[in-house]
């Protein structure tokens, strides 16, 4: 190949290289002429605070719960209620063969009487010793022995008052009554069981307080406080909608096993809508919405969505 060719076998990329970036310049410069002006909106970023739900579940539970027993001992000899019933304060559950209980009344009442005849004697020989003792006819000893008789049969006599008391106080639960308006869930003797101190008769739930407890994760309960409004439904009763609530108590030991706390919702303010929800019904999607801090434009209007709004 001679010196000419090798030349021009150099200068032919050159040259096309030349054009190549002579062309691309061209493109640009098109392009820009095409551009027009954009008009944008700027705003300013600031900390802002926005709802953010958290869904738990929970179910209804009475506010007041009760096993009712009785300090009487002896056979069930009448049952009033059942399982289901609704009753009022003071109503009667049941009835206790009242003989033993009659029997430990009128046994106190006899010791009262035993205990006012001796208080009796031992205030007259005390007044008679201290008319010797002023006439210098009984020693100061006999004074201050007549004197310490009295004032034990007075004792005495306060102690038989108390017993007959406490022993009418156990005679009346004979006969057992509703300590408030509830709901009788379970009645756990029939007639002719005998009843015993301390062995739960019947258990009842409160009709006119009811919280609604729900079970919130370890990880969310600094989000949750006190009087904060709640949002919820209720699978069985679809046709409420939405209910609000409001925390009334949060449990302070978490549950070791799902890591979990028990936040109290009460449901008193909404019973005028919706009615009693029987103890045990689920609640479907209960909601908090606490606010925290985020970063966005201007605040967002409020969701519809089931919540609550913090602080």
């Amino acid at each position: 190949m001679t010196v000419r060719n090798r030349f021009l076998t150099t200068l032919i990329p050159i040259a096309a290289l030349v054009l190549s970036a002579g062309c691309g310049h061209d493109e640009e410069r098109r392009a820009d002429a095409r551009l027009e002006p954009l008009s944008v909106k700027v705003i300013e970023v600031a900390r802002v605070t926005g709802p953010k739900p958290i869904d738990v579940r929970g179910t209804v539970q009475a506010a007041r719960q009760a096993n009712v027993s009785s300090r009487v001992m002896g056979p069930v000899v009448a049952l009033k209620v059942r399982a289901g019933a609704k009753v009022a304060k003071g109503q009667i559950l049941l009835e206790i063969q009242p003989e033993t209980s009659e029997g430990q009344l009128a046994q106190a009442q006899g010791g009262l009487a035993q205990a006012n005849a001796a208080l009796s004697l031992a205030e007259r020989n005390y007044q008679r010793f201290e008319a010797l003792h002023a006439e210098k006819a009984a020693s100061d000893l006999e004074l201050d022995m007549a004197k310490m008789q009295f004032e034990q049969a007075s004792g005495a006599v306060t102690q038989a008052e108390g017993a007959v008391r406490a022993a009418s106080s156990v005679a009346k639960e004979s006969i057992v009554r509703a300590p408030f308006a509830a709901r009788v869930m379970e009645t756990m003797v029939e007639v002719g069981d005998l009843a015993a101190p301390d062995r739960p008769l019947v258990r009842l739930e409160s009709l006119e307080e009811q919280q609604l407890w729900l079970t919130v994760r370890e990880a969310d309960n600094h989000r949750v406080e006190i009087g904060q409004e709640v949002e919820a439904r209720f699978d069985s009763r679809p046709e409420i909608g939405v209910v609000t609530c409001r925390v009334v108590e949060i449990v302070p030991s978490a549950d070791s096993a799902t890591h979990t706390f028990t936040v109290k919702v009460a449901l008193e303010g909404s019973r005028r809508e919706v009615g009693p929800v029987r103890a045990g019904a689920a609640s479907g999607r209960p909601r908090r919405v606490p606010r925290r801090p985020e970063l966005g434009g201007p605040p967002p209007g409020r969701s519809r969505a089931c919540g609550c709004a913090g602080r």
